[in-house]
């Protein structure tokens, strides 16, 4: 017989013995008790044969051999009694686990103790893998055994899957389980010997991100950021900025701002959300004094969306009047068509820039110009849609037609947000992906009429002169703000749902590209299709190229309308705006609620779907006044001032926080640890945020102030009674910086102002153990040997803050 077989049958014999031995002491000494037993064996024979290989398989044979017998449950919790770990430099063991892992698991009680552990708010991946990892090492398993934590996990996944059969319920730890052995197998894959800092990486606030929930996929969480960026303002307003600011020359300033301002600022966002894992109001435990930014993204999320829905009831009821053989607004015929109604007809050998026919004329064959002519899409916008009154002062009732649209909008957006990410993850596939076919389709329909080229020419014409005028700057930075959403708590909250280890940075580039091209992309759909109504109106372009509402349900309506098979490029066109506005609304409702839901977990997050529910049903309640006689007047003093200068202000604090005050590098050292690599990038995105990207903002802020104008709505000027509600509006989400600012100051610990200050900047206790930055109140982040004396010495259980 070899010399390490005959190791092996006496390290067998030894355990055999120390069952026998075992036995016939009393049940209630404890298993460890005989672990001790076995490690007496297998110490003396050490003693004997020496620190060979042989005998480090020998150890764990006889560990496994002892642990397939009955043995009574100790109390794991006492930590006193578990050995001191050996030495990161010894010889590791390299057992293969079997059904005696399992046994271990149920005799000792480890299975209850991870869950007592658990209820007991242990909230870390990381505490978790230390407390069962160390507690099965201790047993005679050396430390860096990656593939016990692969089985471990495995077996308890198969226990939970069980239980929830049983139960026929759900349980939140199967995504425990799953995240624990994702990590175990990253470990294996890169063994480390710092300590238990290998076990896993820093996966924030564990238990919480299972409450919380994640997205199914990474393309749920991609499309759902390009259908968010991807909204209206691609559609009615980057096209007619660039036809304005000299076509082509446009896309200079543009791309600039993107790459200087908004992907700077999109990457912060994307990267702070997902390491956190936590919404716009609580993740600002990371530096207490800015609280008050998470606040303040929820009331300007609030108050657009009330308005964004408004947008969305228009389409609906477009969608609906499109189901006819011929459109409403392709004539004047109609029994509503006011008497200055008329339509262009083309230009001819004796009428170079066309006639104006109005009903009256049709009649009486009169050719003379009306002193106001409006296009029949224009007078369906404004007799049938709107019906609009005098003023805000006379909002008159509530138009029930309008009503219903609104509630099919709200309906629509429940459904798709009731069950948070799980659900708008699934309907981003289609809501997302299926606007770009119908814009193809648009596209492919619009280069095939006539004055198509003529449009795009107007469309990308470059009149260089304009790149010395600010304004032209102004309006890139701003577009960009309003079109990729940083600032407005939608990218900070979708990215709260990520998994800890995904790639943000190829997401916070890929995102932003993709809104920037589908934005050119819109503009050559819109302006192909303006070609083709200068070509049959015999107007300029220059005239018939707007933007905002009046773009989407006024002219582009028009042009369709002369086009064959009219109702179908109705339908498609208005649907294609509908499900862009969807998208939206996912983002902008998903942060009001994370961000109560996070605030007031223990009474909220049981109750996400009612509460979501409740959500909207408000927002519905208060979106009632806008489509009355006079909710065009309500609306375009929301649109004017609730996200302009307020957005602004909470970009730049944001700025400001994170890479002053919680620090860039520190910042830039939580992004190594969920990717677990650097790159130059994030060093220019620290100029940026420290001093472009403020400086760019600040610019837009001064301007902003500079060319101000009052509140309008075409030839109507608001009383000044609205325009001060207008300035409420657009400063009391900012406020909310300062006021929780000071309230946080008071709050603080300290005895003087500069120690309060101090604290008042500094990390939360709960940030602190969440995210391990610091090893006094995350055991997880200690060496064993620290972590078994602190625990030792205060009497704390594993899991629990030093």
């Amino acid at each position: 017989m070899s010399g390490k077989a005959e190791d092996v049958q006496l390290v067998a014999e030894e355990a055999e013995k120390a069952i026998h031995e075992q036995e016939e002491r009393s049940e209630n000494t404890g298993l460890a008790v005989r672990e001790e037993v076995v490690e007496d064996r297998v110490g003396s024979l050490k003693e004997k044969k020496g620190d060979s290989p042989a005998m480090e398989g020998a150890n764990n044979e006889a560990f496994q051999e002892v642990c397939d017998e009955d043995q009574p449950p100790r109390d794991v919790g006492d930590v006193s009694m578990q050995p001191t770990m050996e030495e990161p430099d010894q010889a590791r063991g390299q057992s293969t686990l079997s059904g005696s892992v399992e046994s271990l698991l149920d005799k000792s009680g480890m299975m209850e103790h991870a869950d007592q552990l658990e209820s007991n708010g242990y909230e870390s991946m990381q505490t978790l893998s230390l407390a069962s990892k160390e507690d099965l090492m201790a047993s005679g398993l050396k430390r860096g055994h990656a593939s016990l934590m692969v089985h471990l996990t495995a077996v308890r996944q198969e226990r939970l899957k069980k239980e929830k059969q049983e139960d026929g319920g759900a349980n939140v730890q199967d995504i425990i389980v799953e995240n624990g052995a994702d990590e175990a197998e990253e470990m294996e894959k890169k063994p480390n010997g710092n300590g238990y800092e290998v076990i896993a990486a820093d996966t924030a606030t564990t238990t919480q991100v299972a409450e919380r929930g994640n997205w199914g996929r990474q393309m749920d969480y991609i499309l759902s950021c390009v259908g968010y960026a991807v909204g209206l303002g691609n559609i009615w307003r980057f096209p007619y900025l660039c036809y304005r600011h000299g076509g082509g020359v446009f896309l200079i300033p543009y791309i600039m701002m993107l790459f200087l301002a908004g992907m700077p600022l999109f990457f912060l966002e994307t990267a702070f959300g997902q390491y956190a894992s936590q919404g716009p109001v609580t993740i600002w435990r990371a530096c207490p004094l800015f609280a008050g930014i998470g606040w303040a993204m929820v009331i300007i999320s609030a108050m657009v969306v009330i308005y964004y829905n408004i947008i969305m009831a228009w389409t609906a009821f477009f969608i609906f009047k499109s189901f006819t053989l011929e459109l409403p607004w392709s004539n004047c015929d109609n029994a509503w068509n006011s008497d200055n109604c008329g339509y262009a007809v083309p230009p001819n050998g004796t009428m170079l820039n066309g006639t104006w026919l109005n009903q009256t004329m049709v009649e009486m064959m009169n050719m003379s110009m009306p002193n106001r002519s409006v296009t029949p899409a224009e007078d369906y916008w404004n007799k049938i849609v709107l019906d609009k009154s005098e003023g805000i002062d006379d909002l008159g009732p509530v138009r029930w037609q309008m009503a219903l649209c609104l509630l099919l909008s709200w309906v629509v957006v429940f459904l798709c947000i009731c069950r948070g990410v799980k659900s708008s993850g699934k309907v981003v596939y289609f809501t997302a992906t299926f606007p770009y076919v119908i814009l193809v389709c648009l596209l492919i329909r619009a280069l095939t009429l006539e004055g198509a080229s003529e449009g795009i020419w107007y469309y990308m014409n470059a009149d260089w002169k304009l790149l010395k005028n600010s304004k032209v700057w102004n309006d890139a930075a701003s577009q960009i703000f309003y079109s990729l959403g940083p600032a407005w708590g939608g990218v900070l909250t979708f990215s709260s749902y990520n998994k800890f280890n995904h790639n943000c940075f190829r997401d916070a580039i890929m995102v932003p590209i993709i809104n920037c091209g589908t934005s050119i992309f819109a503009g050559f759909v819109v302006f192909a299709t303006l070609g083709f109504m200068s070509v049959k109106t015999g107007m300029d372009i220059k005239d018939v190229a707007v933007q905002g509402p009046g773009l989407v349900f006024v002219t582009y309506p028009e042009a369709i309308a002369q086009m064959p098979l009219a109702p179908l490029w109705s339908f498609l066109f208005f649907f294609m705006l509908f499900l862009v506005g969807l998208d939206t609304q996912f983002g902008m409702t998903e942060t009001v609620i994370s961000g109560f839901i996070d605030q007031f977990p223990d009474h909220l997050r049981k109750r996400k779907t009612l509460f979501a529910l409740g959500i909207c049903c408000l927002f519905f309640l208060l979106g009632l006044p806008l489509v009355t006689r006079g909710g065009i007047y309500v609306f375009e003093l929301i649109n004017w001032y609730s996200a302009w200068i307020s957005l602004m202000i909470v970009g730049m604090t944001e700025c400001i926080a994170i890479a002053y005050f919680y620090g860039f590098r520190r910042f830039i050292g939580d992004i190594k640890k969920m990717l677990g690599y650097e790159t130059v990038f994030w060093w220019w995105y620290c100029i940026c945020w420290l001093f472009v990207t403020p400086a760019i903002i600040l610019f837009i802020i001064g301007f902003g102030i500079y060319e101000y104008q009052p509140v309008y709505y075409g030839t109507y000027n608001y009383p000044p009674w609205s325009e001060a509600l207008g300035w409420v509006m657009a400063f009391i989400a900012p406020t909310m910086i300062p006021v929780f600012m000071v309230v946080n100051f008071l709050k603080s610990e300290g005895s003087n102002i500069i120690e309060k200050f101090s604290n008042v900047i500094k990390p939360t206790k709960e940030w602190d153990l969440a995210h391990g930055t610091s090893p006094e109140t995350n055991p997880a982040q200690m060496p064993l040997t620290q972590y078994k004396m602190a625990t030792t010495m205060n009497g704390t259980k594993p899991g629990q803050a030093v």
